[in-house]
């Protein structure tokens, strides 16, 4: 929202800094291209769910990811030759494996693969965003930046329909390319005020009070002052106690397996981890930024876990 932008105003000056009127692509094939080479193309069904029509439709949504993939790496190479002046910068999805965008990197001295920070800052410095059915497109849709969703593979069935719905659309490079120059040349959308009410049918909060708000106010709601917590019998609770250690354990003992989805290498690639010092930091900014929030106090009590108390 319009009144929070400014929380990430430093980032997005250094962004700019770094790679001036960059483009920006987002990539979302972790289900073809995971960090964990052998969950590339693994099922994503639960075990539970193996009848016949379950793993068609599971087989169907890997080949379709698989080519949109395929046709995402050609999409790349032919952005950096048709737009030399400008950096791309490839942001590949925190599951996905980036050897092949750093490959393609290699290749061109305009493309740059970066998986670092929030996306918000990235969207916000950038001069558009390319996607598939990526969250990111209704994030950008939200900022105000300009999103093509580049559906050189189409299904009905598979497709995620509100990230493309809320993006210009391009079905072939051609069809791209001219997107980007209109974009970027300032045209106006002719669809604007459709997406724009498309959006306001699936997204809250876009106006009035925060989202953190409403949530509080509905807790509030349910738990009013002077509530009474119920506790879990002891028995029930030893229980629950007993499985949450031992699915602890199991991922304690997984995390010394190399290419396992628990695995240490993995979890580092996912979350780099965050620091007292920033939080604190973060906390300030954000403070400053609504004139709320003062006397916050924030505990680190593990590695990953901290505390947050108001004043």
């Amino acid at each position: 929202r319009p009144e929070l932008r400014g929380y990430f105003a430093d980032e997005v000056a250094e962004l700019r800094r770094r790679y001036g009127d960059f483009l920006l692509v987002n990539t979302n094939f972790g289900l073809v291209n995971h960090f964990v080479d052998k969950l590339s193309g693994a099922s994503p069904l639960p075990e539970a769910l193996q009848r016949p029509e379950d793993r068609a439709f599971a087989d169907g949504l890997v080949a379709h990811r698989r080519a949109l993939f395929e046709r995402f790496t050609e999409m790349v190479a032919s952005l950096a030759d048709a737009q030399p002046k400008r950096t791309i910068v490839v942001r590949p999805h925190p599951v996905e494996n980036p050897a092949i965008w750093n490959r393609i990197a290699s290749r061109h001295a305009n493309v740059h693969a970066i998986n670092e920070g929030n996306v918000i800052p990235w969207l916000l410095a950038s001069k558009l965003l390319i996607q598939n059915g990526c969250t990111t497109g209704v994030e950008a849709f939200v900022l105000g930046v300009p999103a093509i969703a580049y559906q050189p593979v189409v299904s009905e069935r598979f497709d995620s329909d509100l990230p493309n719905a809320l993006s210009l659309r391009a079905f072939d490079l051609a069809q791209l390319h001219a997107q980007i120059e209109s974009a970027l040349e300032g045209q106006p959308a002719r669809d604007a005020g459709e997406r724009a009410a498309l959006a306001r049918r699936h997204l809250a909060a876009l106006d009035g009070p925060l989202a953190s708000d409403r949530i509080v106010d509905v807790l509030a709601e349910l738990y009013p002052p002077g509530t009474a917590l119920v506790r879990a019998r002891p028995v029930r609770f030893a229980a629950a106690w007993l499985h949450a250690e031992g699915r602890a354990l199991v991922k304690r003992v997984r995390a010394k397996i190399p290419g396992n989805r628990n695995s240490q290498d993995f979890q580092r690639h996912r979350f780099p981890g965050v620091s007292l010092a920033s939080l604190c930091e973060r906390s300030a900014r954000m403070s400053r930024l609504l004139q709320r929030f003062a006397g916050v106090r924030i505990t680190q009590r593990t590695d990953s876990i901290f505390e947050i108390r108001g004043g």
